[in-house]
């Protein structure tokens, strides 16, 4: 999982609005969901759920359940604007509902309300499959649509089922508590094993136009999916299946649908009406039969499997911008949106399809051959199938702002699935790095291997001790909106799994995906996979995919920050141990990161060791730590961050990339930890002067000079005993010499020559010479500031 800091306190707001509800309005949920009031939810072993837009009526509702399952609980709700309405008509029977929430006029378009009603007793929903008509839904202003929850019991165990309904309802630019929606928290019992929890989403309202996220937290990371809310079941209603992994001994997800975005935008970000939310942990593993999983990832072979272009330079950019359409009926339209003060580096066109090939495709009148990346043989009795690519920069059809191309001329002899055009622009942003692979990859449930799966791509970053958000775009053709289909994408060991989003976004059969996934400090990997999901025995099957290009890049964020930071480097630690706080020279190194440390180094050893590698990386993750717990220092990071960051280091072998990091901060200017000096006061004043005393009596007389010694031998030689005078001293030093506080002699007020005292009285058992200069001059802080980027 990812995580990201997108939470508001809604909590508060949203208790506040009881005050505004309508008066006798039952509501389970005014401004969040809640458990539902009024009714008993069914047991059962399983959920199946589907919806329809009502902007025309009659809308259908197809719903699948097990053909062995027996129907508990069926389920109905609707949501609309305006003068309300609380009856509908399904499969012919008029129903009347319970209103479960609903907001007043806050938006010129009257009130929004929701119903709900159970239908169980009309016996329209059975196991297989099966068709609703509905209608009769008349509110004044707008019947956004209608869905149905199926409960169902079938030879799987039961299930716990934790459902939550009602009214919550978010625009950007209304006042709180209408302008957020309340995330949904699902708690779990602890398992030893991982398990997928499923989840079910009513959204009502939502535009294919405007922008909107669900964020996916699990143990503190969050994955955020971006415009899942897309009028899945006709105008402004989704129903929304998602399938996220908990990993072992975590207990509880939290869901939040949301607007995206700056409400200046236009249009404006997404209004979100959240009508219903159901989870269950899935008890069994319904996924493929052990017998058809590959005992491997299969190797990219045969075109299978993406990989960075080799014939063609991708160019340097500031961000990526993607769009696409089918090709199933010519020509079809591309409507690709550029910000307006860029300026566009780079135009790839791609397109795919099955039968025999076409390498040539018209792009506004323009005819353009393409380079084959890839293709498949005749696996499926359809004909080969291929993906082209061509560089189209040159005929200058994109520029910025928003762009309308028209495309045809594919001439494959069984399908023209698609195509779909990459914009790498540079504006005045900071450069990214951009990493694209394209080619073909083909998988589908029921042909042998390596066509029955797809190659995972994993895309590594630099570290960072702040969370980043990465951008995805990938291109899919070949998928049916009725066939079951998963995109897993893994961060840290963690996997979320998105449900059915190949659904022919662009036209029938080309899909342009989105997707933003948080990457959690310390973390430097994603692995996305597009994958069919199911059992390849059902009717329909699972659905085929032909993967076409995935782009992934790291917007520049922070560029630069005003706070400076400081941090002292490990010269000064070793030196100035007194200013040690909560950590001591002789605590073990391995003990106090938490990581296994093969010398079993003291902390003042790791800090002075030489080498590179690990023992840089030792040098400066303590001096780091001790700069983090000072309270006299404004450290980048906290120790927490300091050891996390050492524990990835050690991890991932990562040592010289984690030794730049801390270092970078333990350079940034080391304060002066003792406070300013204090200044010298003012002279005292002279005293009176001293009366003279009496005059002093005279001495005795001095005594005669004795001789002086014998003159040495006219030949300068020493006497014969060959010894030294008896007074062989040192002489006294001057009294004027003084030792200043750094250790230099001063001479009459000048600096004069160092002296340095006998080896044994520094206190570290060797003479001034060894380590004296040296560490005077390491004692110094350096004063280099560096900003927070």
């Amino acid at each position: 999982m990812v995580y990201s800091t997108l939470w508001r306190g809604v909590l508060v707001a949203s208790v506040a609005l009881m005050g505004v509800a309508p008066a006798g309005v039952l509501a389970d949920g005014d401004e969040m969901l809640a458990p539902p009031v009024g009714i008993v939810v069914a047991e059962g072993s399983g959920v199946a759920a589907a919806g329809t837009g009502l902007f025309t009526q009659p809308g259908t509702i197809s719903i699948d359940v097990p053909i062995d399952a027996t129907v508990n609980q069926v389920l109905l709700y609707w949501y609309g604007r305006g003068q309300p309405d609380d009856e509908i008509i399904i499969g012919g029977t008029p129903v009347v509902g319970m209103n479960i929430g609903g907001v007043p006029d806050i938006a010129g378009t009257g009130p929004s309300n929701t119903y709900r009603a159970d239908i169980t007793d009309l016996g329209l929903v059975g196991p297989g499959y099966t068709v609703l008509e509905v209608e009769g839904m008349d509110f004044t202003f707008q019947n956004s649509g209608a869905g149905i929850l199926v409960i169902y019991e079938d030879d799987t165990e039961p299930v716990s089922i934790d459902l939550r309904d009602g009214h919550d309802f978010a625009s950007p630019r209304l006042f709180p508590p209408f302008s957020d929606t309340v995330p949904q928290t699902f708690v779990f019992p602890p398992d030893a094993m991982n398990r997928t929890v499923n989840l079910i989403l009513f959204v009502a309202d939502g535009e294919p136009q405007r922008a909107d996220a669900i964020d996916i937290t699990v143990d503190g990371e969050t994955t955020m999916l971006l415009n899942e809310v897309i009028s899945r079941d006709g105008p402004q209603w989704d129903t929304i299946p998602l399938d996220v992994v908990l990993p072992a001994g975590e207990t509880s997800i939290t869901v939040h649908v949301r607007w995206h975005g700056d409400p200046a935008d236009e249009p404006p970000p997404d209004s979100i009406a959240w009508v219903m939310a159901v989870a269950w942990v899935q008890p069994v593993d319904d996924e493929i039969p052990d017998d058809e999983i590959p005992d491997e990832v299969i190797p990219p072979i045969n075109g299978e499997g993406l990989r960075p272009p080799e014939d063609i330079v991708i160019a340097e950019g500031s961000g990526i911008a993607a769009a696409g359409t089918g090709l199933f009926t010519q020509p079809g339209t591309i409507s690709i949106d550029v910000p307006i003060n860029a300026t566009v580096n780079q135009v790839l066109l791609y397109w795919y399809g099955r039968g025999q090939p076409d390498n040539q495709i018209v792009i506004e009148d323009n005819l353009v051959n393409g380079m084959n990346i890839g293709g498949v043989p005749d696996i499926a009795g359809t004909g080969p199938s291929n993906t082209y690519r061509a560089d189209i920069t040159d005929l200058d059809l994109v520029g910025p702002g928003n762009t309308v191309l028209e495309v045809e001329g594919m001439d494959f002899t069984f399908q023209n699935s698609g195509a779909g055009i990459v914009v790498i622009y540079e504006d005045d942003t900071e450069p990214v790095s951009i990493d694209l692979r394209d080619g073909h990859d083909f998988a589908s449930p029921r042909v042998p291997a390596p066509f029955i799966d797809t190659v995972p791509q994993t895309f590594a970053f630099p570290p960072d001790a702040m969370d980043r958000t990465v951008n995805f775009i990938l291109f899919i053709a070949d998928g049916e909106p009725q066939r079951p289909d998963a995109i897993d994408i893994t961060v840290n060991g963690a996997t979320t799994t998105l449900l059915n989003e190949v659904i022919s976004r662009d036209e029938p059969q080309w899909d342009t995906i989105p997707l933003e996934v948080v990457l959690p400090a310390g973390q430097t990997s994603i692995t996305i996979r597009v994958r069919w999901h199911g059992n390849p025995a059902d009717e329909p099957p699972p659905d085929s995919i032909a993967w076409v290009m995935v782009v992934a890049w790291l917007p520049e964020v922070d560029e630069e920050m005003p706070e400076e930071f400081d941090g002292c480097s490990p010269p000064f630690w070793m030196i100035h141990t007194e200013e040690w706080i909560g950590y001591d020279p002789t605590e073990l190194f391995g003990d106090v990161f938490d990581v296994d440390d093969p010398d079993n180094m003291t902390l003042m050893q790791a800090i002075g060791a030489a080498g590179g590698g690990r023992y840089a990386l030792g040098r400066q993750a303590v001096a780091a730590l001790l700069n983090a717990a000072h309270p006299d220092i404004d450290f980048f990071y906290t120790e927490q961050e300091v050891i996390d960051l050492v524990q990835l280091a050690y991890t991932t072998e990562a040592f010289d990339a984690i030794k730049d990091l801390l270092e970078e901060q333990n350079l940034a200017g080391c304060p002066d930890l003792n406070g300013p000096p204090v200044p010298p006061g003012p002279p005292e004043p002279p005293g009176p002067p001293e009366p003279p005393g009496p005059p002093e009596p005279p001495g005795p007389p001095e005594p005669p000079e004795p001789p002086g010694p014998p003159e040495p031998p006219e030949n300068d030689e020493f006497p014969e005993n060959d010894e030294f005078p008896e007074n062989d001293e040192f002489p006294e030093e001057d009294d004027e010499d003084e030792l200043n506080p750094l250790g230099e002699v001063t001479k009459n007020g000048s600096r004069g020559q160092m002296d340095l005292p006998p080896p044994g009285e520094c206190g570290m058992g060797v003479g001034v010479p060894a380590v004296g200069m040296l560490g005077m001059l390491m004692a110094q802080p350096f004063r280099t500031r560096r900003r927070r980027r």
